[in-house]
């Protein structure tokens, strides 16, 4: 899977290095850029790309939010010290309307920024492929155990039928989600989500999950878990031939 560029904007010296050091460790993330001031940052604009900005949302002259309005819809993650912030309406409702995928609280946690980054990567791989395949971003409306259930299709990576109902499905996102969508058939989700493939009666996947495969298994990226590693799954001869022909056009 495709890496994500990141560039820091913080005028705290601890704090940026901090973040440039978590960044650097991160396999995914590329860091391409680290600014002390908003404004050398914008001045930058013109020959700075990145995929995502990790944005103090305090600064001198200028704050994170004001940054953010003017990256033209730039994916942000807000870092701060100031939690009382954002119990502050106005400031809440201006956060709120840039749409963060997140905002990690000083004294920075690692895993916090991790989950932060992670949830970046995710999105933002799944929107390029998208993009490769020339498809628009549909959602899944599904009866859910409370009520509707709204999904981002190119967001699902994994489907399994309910062990007592296989009549109802158990759909799991990219930011770790699992849901279960009643009366669901594979056929309706198949046909919307270009990226899913079945692999057994029971099961199907994301192809950008896919590692390798053989006769009878399938080895995925273990969604189940944030550390990372793999997962092997049962392959059926009767999706096998499918399967084949979906991995290797992908």
């Amino acid at each position: 899977m495709d890496k994500i560029s990141c560039v820091i904007v913080d005028d705290d010296s601890f704090s940026r290095e901090m973040l440039s050091d978590h960044c650097r460790s991160v396999p995914f993330i590329d860091l391409v850029g680290s600014y002390n001031s908003p404004q050398r940052f914008l001045d930058s604009m013109s020959s700075q790309k990145f995929d995502i900005c990790l944005l103090d949302m305090n600064m001198p002259g200028m704050t994170g939010v004001q940054v953010a309005q003017q990256l033209d819809g730039q994916s942000v993650i807000f870092v701060t010290a100031e939690e009382h912030m954002l119990s502050e309406e106005h400031m809440l409702k201006n956060v709120l309307s840039i749409s963060p995928i997140g905002i990690v609280l000083k004294p920075i946690e690692p895993k916090s920024l991790n989950d932060a980054l992670t949830k970046a990567f995710h999105q933002l791989n799944g929107q390029r492929q998208i993009h490769r395949n020339g498809k628009e971003c549909e959602l899944l409306n599904v009866d859910g155990v409370r009520g509707k259930v709204k999904f981002r299709v190119a967001d699902i990576i994994y489907i399994h039928s309910d062990k007592d109902d296989p009549r109802h499905k158990y759909i799991t996102t990219r930011d770790g989600d699992t849901q279960r969508a009643m009366d669901c058939k594979f056929e309706k989700l198949l046909a919307l989500g270009h990226n899913l493939v079945r692999i057994n009666c029971s099961e199907a996947v994301s192809l950008e999950l896919v590692k390798s495969y053989g006769k009878e298994t399938v080895i995925v990226e273990d969604f189940t878990s944030k550390s990372g590693g793999v997962k092997e799954l049962m392959l059926n001869r009767t999706f096998r031939k499918e399967f084949k022909r979906r991995i290797e056009v992908w």
